[in-house]
């Protein structure tokens, strides 16, 4: 958390559909290669059980053992007062992380422990501490630590010392992470309000403060005042500091994240390819910065469909991770799971099997299995999992990953409602309908209150919903789901969109069994009526309602009359659109994927291949 968490934020938003972005971690490996001969390059000794990593140094040369690391870095703070090999490789220059982070901050902060009360040592202990923490996704302890600290600097130098206010903004940031945004917010609008009043609503200070509130906002899923307020600051930025100045990267960047959750695409897409070309003309093409910019862009790419793009960027971002950080980082971890997911959404299942088991037991092992980043990886391996079939593997890792998920973001309902859906997609294939149903339910209700009703996470999630409904025979209430869904998905998207090829698949089947059904399905709003019924009373759309729309079909609200179509013309437009799916999917995807197999088998059992 440098400059004090106040310079903006980098990281992602809430995730679309499931995440495929980078994370935050920034943590080399933890240990050396099983089996070396590598040595200590302090004490000389081989002792493989206990020797670790810490940093970026290349082979054997970063390996040591971590109470070597602490009796140097004591050592040199002795000689030199400076506490620098308590956080930094000599050698490499770069940031200690894992376990040789967290253990020589632990022996840092014993060691202050032993100075007086007053010594500025412990509180700055206590920091980098959190920092470690923090790395390691450990943000409950971060907090109870942050909160002494930020009230230790209140006691020392009063609510507006600038030390006071940068530990005000680390807590948030905590706060953040940990899904509690009120808090977050609350203590973010107070250090604006104080930087404001001493420095001026054009400080750098109040921008970075006020930067750091948009991404706070955007978390809550108040995308629009978030954009609005990015802004602003990306305009007084610019001005100040120039089109090309790092902070004014990141908030062209955070604003790029806000606009692909709010679905503009286009302008995500522009935005994103001007952080990228300005970190590489200012940080070079390899930079940790440069890297991640090119891997958003990938993932736009992604999102739109444009696989064998995104792929191509993501092989270049992996080989540049591989090159800078080594192939045991977290970040190279983590840029294989984005590089598998692309290979998956293409049905290269074998390939991305290949990257994504080792990928993802490296992030487990580098980072904690409750970390963030952790969870994100493994949610990629769960889709997987669905993919190839794997079902009973995938309904289990579908029920630890929500264990772990409610605890991690127990205050951030959308990813944990992604991984409800996604579990009730699993149990729909096992067969399991009513379980399915109940979680593609709750977890519809619960993102729709949050993200609105057109955002892309709710329209994916709504198809789900639709098909499970079609599974149980709401047939009726299916139709005005997959509705909604499939023009949703297409205004959002393209007809040839794989997310609206599936919404189109399943409402073509709910078409089909609705028809079968002899029931009736839309008014224009929603609204589920028959032929002789109050279109107030059918609106909930129940099974009874397709049993009593016999002869009955899709109406059209016009002028507030109810118009009919009969069930062979409905059957007519599910059989086109199950066609139109599934000739689009084969030819995007091929015959091995999932959703070319689901269409398929719906027009063998429809009659319409």
């Amino acid at each position: 958390m440098a400059d004090g968490g106040m310079s903006g934020d980098s990281s992602a938003a809430a995730p679309s559909t499931l995440p495929t972005a980078m994370g935050t971690a920034s943590t080399p490996p933890s240990s050396t290669p099983s089996g070396s001969n590598w040595q200590c390059i302090i004490c000389l000794d081989a002792d493989e059980c206990v020797l670790q990593k810490g940093c970026c140094c290349r082979g054997e040369a970063g390996s040591a053992h971590l109470q070597c690391l602490i009796e140097l870095a004591t050592h040199h703070t002795e000689q030199t007062g400076s506490m620098n090999a308590w956080r930094m490789c000599g050698v490499c220059k770069w940031h200690m992380g894992g376990e040789i982070a967290l253990g020589l901050a632990r022996a840092r902060r014993a060691r202050a422990d032993t100075l007086p009360p007053e010594h500025t040592e412990r509180l700055h202990s206590k920091s980098a501490l959190c920092n470690a923490l923090c790395s390691d996704g450990r943000y409950t302890e971060v907090e109870t630590l942050e909160e002494e600290i930020l009230e230790d600097h209140r006691r020392r130098s009063g609510d507006e010392h600038p030390n006071t206010l940068v530990a005000a903004g680390n807590l948030a940031i905590t706060y953040r992470s940990l899904g509690k945004y009120e808090k977050a917010i609350t203590i973010q609008r107070m250090i604006e309000a104080a930087y404001i009043r001493l420095l001026g609503e054009s400080h750098t200070k109040t921008l970075d403060i006020q930067s750091s509130i948009a991404f706070t906002l955007s978390r809550q899923n108040k995308c629009t005042e978030a954009a609005a307020l990015q802004r602003r600051v990306l305009e007084a930025r610019t001005e100040i500091d120039g089109e090309f100045h790092p902070k004014t990267l990141l908030v062209r960047g955070n604003l790029a994240r806000t606009l692909l959750n709010l679905g503009h695409y286009a302008e995500s897409m522009e935005l994103c390819n001007a952080v990228l070309a300005g970190r590489a003309r200012v940080l070079g093409p390899e930079h940790p910065q440069t890297l991640v910019a090119s891997s958003r862009v990938a993932e736009i790419l992604s999102i739109l469909g444009r696989f064998a793009e995104a792929e191509t960027r993501e092989r270049a971002v992996l080989a540049a991770r591989i090159k800078v950080s080594g192939a045991d980082h977290a970040f190279t971890h983590l840029a294989q799971t984005c590089l598998a997911t692309t290979l998956r959404q293409q049905g290269r299942y074998a390939e991305s099997e290949a990257l994504m088991t080792p990928a993802v037991n490296g992030v487990s092992q580098t980072l904690g299995p409750e970390h963030p980043d952790t969870i994100l990886a493994h949610a990629r391996r769960l889709v997987l999992l669905h993919d190839q079939g794997e079902l009973e593997a995938a309904e289990q890792l579908g029920h630890d990953l929500l264990a772990t998920a409610a605890s991690v973001w127990r205050e951030d309902p959308a990813i944990t409602m992604l991984l409800r859906a996604y579990l009730g997609r699993i149990l729909l294939r096992r067969e399991r309908p009513t379980e399915a149903l109940a979680l593609f339910e709750h977890s519809h209700a619960v993102l729709v209150e949050s993200l609105g009703p057109h955002h892309t996470d709710v329209l994916v999630v709504g198809t789900g919903l639709g098909v499970t409904l079609t599974a149980v025979e709401r047939h009726a209430d299916a139709v005005v789901l997959l509705r909604e869904a499939h023009a949703g998905l297409t205004k959002l998207f393209s007809n040839g969109h794989p997310q609206t090829l599936a919404a189109a698949s399943g409402l073509g089947a709910a078409l089909i069994e609705l028809a079968a059904s002899g029931g009736g399905a839309a008014l224009a709003g929603g609204a589920l009526v028959t032929m002789d019924e109050d279109p107030k009373v059918a609106a909930e759309g129940s099974k009874a309602s397709d049993e009593h729309a016999a002869k009955r079909s899709r109406a059209e609200c016009e002028d507030g009359q109810a118009q009919v179509v009969d069930p062979a013309t409905l059957r007519a437009e599910g059989e086109q659109l199950l066609r139109e799916a599934h000739a689009a999917q084969l030819e995007l995807f091929g015959p091995g994927h999932v959703d070319s197999v689901q269409t398929t088998e719906r027009c063998a059992r429809y009659g319409c291949a």
